[in-house]
């Protein structure tokens, strides 16, 4: 089987979508089928990257709203004209794809429904103003389009799937969930943990980086020795390193930025605890690798991680916008190693049984198969 699969964010992957869909065209690819991505490139330049198993093409892309998604589509459906006679399927990973033209059955993941993503961003700044517009007026209309004309809808978490059938009026939605590679991001056992709090993600709006950083000031007021590492690069960056100096804690926090997936599983595997204080998610791919690598995490009761956790047995739960319960939690575990390795022995066997790629790859080859 030949699929084409369509994204919008960047190749070689920085973030969830990106590594998502590489993740599953490398176990397509090992399951016997061809894959090309499609995905955004630069002002008129398109580049493409040649291989045997997976083809990746960048498609010229302008980013100036609202003319950003209406740019991309001409060239997307471009190259889809060209393949027309070659592909079997369409995999569309929403949000921010373009409309296409139909030349084969489409299936669609959408990973966000837009609307109550966009709920969740507090308006305090121009770009944020933008993207409420954009949610609005552009991604709501072409998620729509792209619902419309599929074959079969996808989702990676059961909230997500309420929000289909709430803003959409399509309710024959299929959670297949999200995954992670086991052989990748595995325990490292045997050895002692560092003392540090791992957080991982986009700087934005989102992922309630500040409500962490006001619980972290509760947090080493009562432990002297803990640090907390953030990883992740983002539009926020500039106004979080104001406030560890306003509030005289940047020596207890450290930035890293982007790192390299080698360096991620190594911090994952050295940590005492993830924390995950987003105020909305699909299912973060950062909560699958980091229980995969057997680690306790404490995540806001939100969306995907609903449907993973159960709290105090392979992860822990705090209500979202709690900065006093979260360093009330981050306190309660640190001084509590068995429930620690309780908690992350639980969280790895939680993966392996329902989370490994091969487990959600053949579960969207059933689907892909169904409809053609």
């Amino acid at each position: 089987m030949k699929i084409a699969i369509l994204y919008s964010t960047e190749f070689p992957p920085e973030e969830g979508i990106g590594n998502y869909v590489l993740n599953l065209s490398k176990n397509l690819v090992i399951l016997g089928n061809e894959v090309v991505l499609i995905t955004r490139g630069k002002l008129f330049n398109e580049v493409i990257y040649p291989s045997k198993d997976i083809t990746v093409i960048k498609a010229p892309y302008l980013s100036i709203n609202p003319f950003h998604l209406l740019f991309h589509q001409r060239f997307v459906n471009k190259e889809l004209k060209k393949m027309s006679d070659e592909i079997d399927i369409i995999h569309i990973n929403e949000p921010l794809v373009p409309n296409i033209i139909k030349i084969c059955p489409i299936l669609s993941t959408i990973h966000t429904s837009i609307i109550q993503d966009a709920t969740s961003i507090e308006i305090d700044n121009i770009r944020s103003k933008l993207y409420k517009y954009q949610a609005k007026f552009i991604s709501y209309p072409s998620l729509l389009d792209t619902i419309e004309k599929s074959d079969c809808v996808t989702t990676v978490a059961n909230s997500v799937k309420e929000e289909i059938s709430l803003f959409y009026n399509y309710k024959n939605t299929y959670v297949i969930g999200n995954g992670v590679d086991i052989g990748e991001f595995y325990p490292q056992n045997g050895k002692n943990k560092e003392n540090y709090i791992l957080f991982v993600g986009r700087l934005d709006f989102r992922k309630g980086i500040f409500d962490l950083l006001e619980s972290w000031k509760i947090v080493i007021s009562q432990n002297k020795d803990c640090e907390l590492i953030i990883v992740g690069k983002g539009p926020l960056e500039k106004k979080i390193r104001e406030f560890l100096i306003m509030n005289n804690i940047e020596m207890r926090v450290k930035l890293f930025g982007f790192v390299s997936r080698e360096n991620l599983v190594k911090l994952y595997q050295n940590a005492k605890i993830c924390v995950i204080p987003s105020h909305y998610e699909g299912l973060p791919t950062v909560l699958l690798e980091a229980m995969a690598c057997g680690l306790p995490v404490i995540s806001t009761e939100v969306s995907g991680s609903k449907d993973v956790i159960k709290d105090n047995y392979n992860g822990m739960f705090v209500p979202t916008q709690s900065p006093e319960k979260l360093a009330f939690k981050i306190l309660y575990l640190l001084n509590n190693e068995n429930l620690q390795s309780s908690l992350g022995y639980n969280a790895r066997k939680t993966v392996e049984a329902e989370y490994s790629w091969n487990i959600i790859t053949k579960k969207f080859l059933y689907h892909y198969t169904k409809i053609l």
